[in-house]
């Protein structure tokens, strides 16, 4: 089975921001902007924090997602429920897209690429200033940078920080992603390849967002280890994040999961023994699933 949308509910929320050194928890559940953020249980002002705003800012610009009140005061989205995620956590903190879009036109972008697990935008301030901005997954974005931006300014990377906080908040069952930008014109001025998100970029920082499981999958799992069918999962989110829901859920306790780069080593015959000693499948890409 995969996972997004059939095992779980397909409903995003932001829970956790890592930025700045500080680790924010985020407020509320669903797609409705109501929440507070706060810092080991004391609810902060987000202008306080410029790291804070500039990572929340970067998830909602890059973005492809809409996020629209209902006559009956409902909130639906249009696009990925993650990048959704990212607009309603903006709303909580007062930065709505076309508010925040006005001061930050989008120039060009670069969808996702499954190949290297992120997507781009190229903005532009008032003074003509542009500014690239990322989101992907943490592994590749924090490759993508040489500098992060913390409460005390811009410092070479410390990737093994980085990887440590993305690992921590992945097994809490939080899918994860990585939001960086990078100032100064791409190759050609007002637009944007896939070869101006190769490098030079400042991380900002990683989010954590639930996607709550279905009760419903939950006893459908149960079920079928009852009538002796195993059940794989396969994701396409860290592997800490997978282990996790699938424990959740009953699936691959106590075995590791493979991951996509694992899967790319191994031939036919070999994926054909690992298809079958391991139940949970984590950073697939759609040719991994296509080979299970």
């Amino acid at each position: 089975s995969d996972k997004p949308g059939t095992l779980t509910s397909n409903e995003m929320t932001v829970q956790r921001v890592v930025c700045g050194g500080h680790q924010f928890d985020v407020g509320g559940v669903g797609y409705a902007p109501v929440g507070d953020v706060s810092v080991d249980g004391r609810i902060i002002d987000p202008v306080c924090y410029p790291v804070l705003e500039a990572a929340v800012r970067a998830g909602v610009l890059c973005n492809d997602s809409t996020l629209g009140r209902e006559p009956d005061d409902t909130w639906s989205v249009t696009g990925d429920p993650t990048e959704a995620a990212l607009l309603v956590l903006g709303e909580k903190l007062g930065m709505a897209y076309d508010a925040t879009e006005s001061c930050w036109p989008r120039m060009d972008s670069v969808p996702f690429e499954s190949e290297i697990r992120m997507m781009g935008t190229l903005h532009t301030d008032g003074a003509d200033e542009p500014l690239v901005l990322g989101k992907g997954s943490p592994e590749r974005v924090a490759w993508r940078c040489d500098r992060q931006w913390d409460a005390h300014g811009e410092h070479p990377i410390d990737p093994a920080y980085w990887q440590r906080m993305a690992a921590d908040t992945a097994a809490q069952g939080l899918r994860v992603l990585a939001l960086a930008q990078r100032r100064g014109q791409p190759r050609v001025r007002g637009a944007l390849t896939i070869e101006d998100l190769d490098d030079g970029f400042t991380m900002l920082g990683v989010v954590g967002i639930i996607d709550p499981l279905r009760p419903e999958a939950i006893t459908a799992v149960r079920e079928c280890h009852r009538a002796g069918i195993t059940v794989k999962m396969i994701t396409g989110d860290h592997a800490a994040t997978a282990r996790e829901i699938g424990a959740q859920l009953g699936i691959g306790v106590g075995k590791p999961a493979v991951t996509g780069a694992q899967i790319a080593e191994r031939d036919d015959a070999e994926l054909r023994t690992v298809a079958c000693d391991h139940d949970v499948f984590a950073r697939a890409s759609p040719e991994h699933k296509l080979r299970l």
